[in-house]
Parts: structure tokens; C-alpha cells; sequence
């Protein structure tokens, strides 16, 4: 089924994604050239000098595979001891928020708070257009589980 190929592939990309947290968490500094020019690739806050504190970090590379998972479990792959209703909630909770994070980067108010290059360039060209497409597969394997388990006529 189409829903359980989009629940890997974000499973896939979140998973990545939440390892790359882990691996600058304990000192790694790709896709930058060096460990100062980090957080100003990857985070681009004005002024930003280093990388937030390594727990921080690891919180966050949680976060994101708790959100690489949610897609598993609403498909059946990865099945919890959880209500549907609270897996439905953080479903769309999930795809509003890479959504809205998506279109907020091409925003003028955003790229006064993140206006450090490169991050700057790599938001628009990647980071930004890559949570739109993650919260549109989101939206995707919501709507096709949705309309899978309704009776046909």
C-alpha cells in the first residue's frame, strides 16, 4: 500500500535526520567545513556562535525520531498501547507543524531571526522546501489511511 511506502520514507528521512542531530550533539560539525561554522549552517540564528548545549541537541534528535516513528504506528507497522485518537491528534499535529515550519522559512520576519549564512541560503533552497514536502507526506498517509479504511460502494 501506497501509505505504508510514505510511512518508511518519512520514517527514513526523520530517522537521518534525528541521527544528524546526534552526531553534532557529540561533536560532528557536516555539513559545515568546521565546528565553528556549525551553528551558523545549520541553525543561522543572527549572531549564534555556538552549538545549543549537547543535551538540548539529544532532546531534539528524540523529538524527531519520536515524529520518524508516529507515521509507523498510524499504519499499523508499529503498533503502540495507544489510543488512535492521541496518534490521529499528533498526526496532525506533526503535519501542521512541518508545514507551517516549511512556509514560516520564506518568510521575511524568519530570515531577520535566521539570517546568518549559509544557513540562510540552505533554508531556502532545502531546509524550508524539505518540511513542506515531509508535512505534505504527512498529510498524505493521513488522508490515504483515512480514506482505506472506509467501506467502498
Amino acid at each position: 500500500m501506497i501509505q505504508t511506502t510514505l510511512a518508511f520514507l518519512l520514517f527514513l528521512v526523520l530517522s537521518i535526520t534525528a541521527g544528524l542531530h546526534v552526531y553534532w550533539a557529540f561533536g560532528g560539525f557536516w555539513p559545515a567545513v568546521s565546528l565553528e561554522d556549525l551553528p551558523k549552517t545549520v541553525i543561522g540564528a543572527k549572531g549564534i556562535t555556538q552549538m545549543p548545549p549537547t543535551w538540548m541537541t539529544l532532546v531534539v534528535a528524540a523529538l524527531i525520531f519520536a515524529a520518524a516513528v508516529a507515521p509507523l504506528v498510524w499504519v499499523g507497522i508499529f503498533p503502540l498501547p495507544i489510543p488512535q485518537l492521541l496518534v490521529l491528534t499528533g498526526m496532525m499535529g506533526l503535519t501542521g507543524v512541518f508545514l507551517l515550519r516549511g512556509v514560516v522559512g520564506f518568510t521575511p520576519y524568519f530570515g531577520r531571526l535566521h539570517a546568518e549564512e549559509p544557513f540562510r541560503t540552505l533554508d531556502r533552497l532545502y531546509f524550508s522546501p524539505l518540511c513542506i514536502a515531509i508535512g505534505l507526506v504527512f498529510l498524505a498517509v493521513l488522508l490515504l489511511k483515512s480514506t482505506a479504511s472506509q467501506p467502498s460502494v
